[in-house]
């Protein structure tokens, strides 16, 4: 064997052993993962993700995953001469804006990421809210501001269990509530998801290597640091919901909330089966 593949050998079995002791300690846990419209853009990485997605299904964990697609929905209002307005890092939805909503998000986005984790070896369904009457849902604290945008106050989590021995659920995230449909935040749906299973892990996939500071990575981010940095306008954006829903993941027993850089290669797989792990891990208070 010549030395460079020697020494590839050896750095495989290392990670092989690393990994180990994590598979043994997830099998059976759930894994709710939330996968951002903008990390989903280039070919290589959306490979990447859904073999590490795949992967998890077949060490036996279960995996949900909820997807967003802002982007392309923003796409699709500007080609009707539209113009998306966000209230802090959330769309502002009327009510034609909740057609495209549910035209783009229930139909081509949720078809295209059940597809690709399909494609990759792992039977996965496509679902929303609405399909399958998943959530209740009021409208949102705000709603004079963002219109038909909905948060959900129960998760019906017999209908998501009935699917995990066979399936990853892929939703998309729209649900009905009070006689209507609501758009609702993605991150508030993995939130109130990995919540109601009392998942082992909630993980956002971003396009950004986690919470940065100084271009650093913060690779532990407690909850009074994260108020103030949002606070002080250095954090922003839709990295500002995610925050928000993952504290309140953590609050509501879920065990681990990361955040990492979906564009990354094997970034998913690192995290978990890796002592050092990537990106930025949510904590409630100061480690």
């Amino acid at each position: 064997m010549k030395p460079d593949k020697k020494r590839a050998s050896r750095v495989a079995s290392k990670g092989l052993r690393e990994a180990l002791p994590y598979v043994r300690e997830f099998v059976g846990k759930t894994f709710v993962i939330k996968i951002g419209g903008a990390s989903m853009k280039n070919g290589a990485s959306q490979d990447s993700l859904a073999k590490g997605i795949v992967l998890l299904k077949m060490v036996g964990i279960n995996v949900i995953l909820i997807h967003g697609g802002g982007d392309a929905v923003s796409d699709a209002m500007r080609d009707r001469g539209m113009i998306p307005t966000f209230v802090g890092g959330k769309r502002v939805t009327d009510e034609p804006t909740l057609l495209i909503v549910r035209e783009v998000l229930a139909g081509r986005v949720n078809q295209d990421v059940t597809n690709l984790v399909t494609s990759n070896g792992a039977d996965a369904i496509g679902i929303n809210g609405v399909s399958m009457n998943l959530f209740d849902v009021i409208p949102a604290d705000n709603a004079a501001e963002l219109g038909f945008v909905g948060k959900i106050v129960s998760v019906h989590v017999e209908k998501l269990k009935s699917l995990l021995n066979d399936f990853i659920p892929v939703i998309a995230p729209i649900g009905t509530g009070l006689g209507r449909i609501f758009n609702i935040n993605g991150d508030d749906v993995a939130s109130a998801v990995a919540s109601a299973l009392q998942a082992e892990k909630l993980i956002y996939i971003c396009d950004t290597p986690g919470v940065q500071r100084e271009k650093t990575t913060i690779p532990f981010l407690d909850e009074s640091s994260a108020i103030a940095m949002i606070f002080n306008g250095q954090i922003t954006g839709g990295m500002v919901p995610k925050l928000h829903s993952g504290y309140a993941a953590l609050r509501n027993g879920v065990s681990k909330v990361h955040l990492i850089d979906g564009t990354e290669e094997d970034s998913l797989l690192m995290e978990i089966f890796t002592d050092t792990g990537v990106g930025t891990e949510l904590v409630l208070r100061p480690i």
